[in-house]
């Protein structure tokens, strides 16, 4: 048998060693057996930019009051087959995000066509201590 599963990392949490710890429980919340510990992690936190880069397409479109689509940069217009279309999307969460979300990018002929796409599922911290 074998599951899979997301822990995220709390934006508030400090840089430091934390203990990975897996443990059993029943329905009720009991442990089944003591905790196992599996591994020792180190938290990095990134360095935040609070403030908007330089935006080459800017546009502002408001998704659900929760997310801010601010805009994008595309490095090119022009490829060709094999080559690879590098797209930044800019986004500004409003506030946390709940539950799922997906987001996705296709490139479309003059017939509306999918040529290639990118599809990404998401999920919001609420939507993450749900169970995912």
């Amino acid at each position: 048998m074998r599951s899979q599963h997301y822990l995220p990392v709390p934006a508030e949490a400090s840089a430091g060693r934390r203990q990975l710890q897996l443990a059993v429980i029943d329905q009720e919340g009991m442990p089944l057996a003591a905790a196992i510990n599996l591994s020792e992690l180190e938290i990095e936190v990134p360095e935040r930019r609070m403030t908007l880069p330089t935006i080459e397409n800017p546009m502002e479109i408001n998704l659900g009051d929760e997310v801010i689509f601010l805009g994008y940069d595309l490095r090119t217009t022009v490829v060709k087959p094999g080559d690879t279309l590098r797209l930044t999307l800019y986004w500004q969460a409003r506030r946390e995000i709940a539950g799922w979300y997906k987001v996705f990018t296709h490139l479309l002929d003059d017939r509306e066509r999918i040529w290639a796409q990118k599809d990404s599922r998401r999920w919001g911290e609420r939507g993450r201590r749900r169970g995912g």
